[in-house]
C-alpha cells in the first residue's frame, strides 16, 4: 500500500480556498462600489447660473469674432465661433438636457448677423447681432430662455481746414468712439491725409484725449495741389480689439 502525502493535497486545497476567498472579496467590493456609484446624487447644472453665463460668453464671442473679421476680413469666423461656443456649453451641462439655438440677425443694418459700414463718409460702424434660445429639461425644472445680444463699435470723424501758406494746410479733427451707443476709448490710431492718389501718414500732430471717447487732433498737410480739399482717414483700434477705418473731407474755414 502506497502512502499519500497529505501535506501536498492540503497545499492545493489551501490555494483553491484562498483564491475563492479573494474572488468573493473582490466581487463584494465591486458590488459595494457599484451600489455607491448608483446611489450617488447626480450633479445638475444650476440653470439660474447657466443663462447669464451663456449670455456673457456670447458677448465675448461676438467681440472676438468682430476683432478677427476686422483684421482679416473672414466673415465665416462668426458662425464658427458660435458653433464652438454652443458645443462647449452643451458638453459641460450636467444632469439635464440642453438645446441651444441661435439666429443671425438679418434686419437692417444687419446682414447674416453682421453690420459693417466702412464706406460712409464721417462714420463707420462694425457690429454683430445674434438672437438665441436655450431650452433645458432637468430633474426638477424645465426652462426656455430667449434673448439677443448686440455688439456694435462706431466711430465718427469731422474736421475743418485752414490755409497756412501756399502749399500747407492745417487740419483740425474731432473723433468720437462708441460701444453699444456709449462713449468708449481707443487703444491706437493711425492717421493719413490724401495728396492726389497717395495717402500720406501723419507723423506729427497734437493730440487731446478728453477721456470720454472724444479726441481732437491738429496737424499740418502739404498738398501738391493746394486747391484740393483736405481729406483724412483714421484707422482706429478700440479697446476691445475691433479695427475701424473712417474717412472725412475737412471743411475749409
Amino acid at each position: 500500500m502506497m502512502k499519500r502525502s497529505i501535506r501536498t493535497d492540503n497545499k492545493g486545497q489551501v490555494i483553491v480556498i484562498t483564491a475563492l476567498l479573494i474572488g468573493l472579496l473582490m466581487f463584494s467590493t465591486f458590488v459595494y462600489v457599484t451600489e455607491v456609484i448608483n446611489q450617488a446624487p447626480a450633479v445638475e447644472t444650476n440653470q439660474n447660473e447657466l443663462f447669464p453665463q451663456y449670455q456673457q460668453n456670447l458677448k465675448n464671442t461676438l467681440i472676438s469674432a468682430l476683432a478677427n473679421i476686422t483684421s482679416d476680413n473672414n466673415t465665416q469666423v462668426l458662425t464658427q465661433d458660435l458653433e464652438r461656443l454652443n458645443q462647449i456649453f452643451s458638453s459641460h451641462f450636467y444632469g439635464s438636457l440642453l438645446q441651444i439655438n441661435y439666429t443671425l440677425a438679418n434686419t437692417a443694418p444687419y446682414q447674416d448677423g453682421l453690420w459693417i459700414s466702412s464706406g460712409q463718409e464721417n462714420h463707420t460702424a462694425v457690429g454683430a447681432q445674434v438672437s438665441y434660445q436655450l431650452f433645458s429639461v432637468g430633474k426638477s425644472e424645465t426652462s426656455n430662455v430667449v434673448g439677443n445680444v448686440t455688439i456694435a463699435s462706431e466711430v465718427y470723424l469731422s474736421g475743418n481746414s485752414s490755409q497756412i501758406d501756399q502749399a500747407t494746410k492745417q487740419g483740425n479733427l474731432t473723433l468720437q468712439i462708441f460701444n453699444e451707443g456709449m462713449p468708449a476709448l481707443a487703444s491706437n490710431f493711425s492717421c493719413y491725409y490724401q495728396d492726389g492718389a497717395q495717402w500720406v501718414r501723419i507723423e506729427n500732430f497734437s493730440f487731446t484725449d478728453f477721456g470720454t471717447g472724444t479726441y481732437e487732433m491738429v496737424f499740418s498737410a502739404q498738398l501738391s495741389q493746394p486747391s484740393d480739399p483736405l481729406t483724412v482717414a483714421i484707422y482706429v483700434l478700440d479697446q476691445r480689439g475691433i479695427n475701424m477705418r473712417v474717412q472725412a473731407a475737412c471743411q475749409s474755414s
